[in-house]
């Protein structure tokens, strides 16, 4: 329910009470609470779908879309991205947690170096083309 809406029916609530027409007054404000129930439920279903589409917003088919845009974005030496981007392959999506998994030589000591140099641009990059916000990015070995 839009403000504008909401500032009609005070208006119009309290012209009825002006006159004194509580009957009509009450069916006004049973039609507010029942807009109103419908919008917070379109809210909370919206919501819900959102999160879901996460999961389908990144995957192993789009994920070198992300890693492409991001060595362009932000113009990523082809040396460097080889070697610290390309080995990054997606896991999963837990909640707001994003899992990447490094498939590389010196794992410990690359993992460490991508976390520094390259996990803020990234998730700038995902977020861009996923529309979704990760509260942690977590970058593992192959088990």
């Amino acid at each position: 329910m839009k403000q504008y809406d909401v500032l009609v029916a005070l208006y119009t609530i309290q012209k009825l009470m002006e006159k004194e027409e509580y009957e009509a007054v009450n069916e006004l404000v049973e039609n507010l609470i029942s807009v109103y129930d419908k919008s917070e439920k379109i809210r909370v279903v919206n919501s819900v779908k959102k999160k879901s589409q996460t999961v389908n917003n990144i995957s192993n088919d789009n994920w070198n879309d992300i890693l492409i845009r991001f060595k362009e974005e932000f113009d990523i030496p082809d040396i460097s991205y080889k070697c610290w981007i390309v080995p990054l392959s997606f896991e999963s999506v837990d909640n707001d947690v994003l899992h990447l998994q490094y498939n590389g030589d010196m794992s410990d000591c690359a993992i460490s170096y991508i976390k520094r140099r390259y996990l803020d641009l990234l998730s700038i990059t995902i977020e861009e083309i996923t529309g979704n916000t990760f509260q942690k990015i977590i970058i593992s070995k192959p088990d």
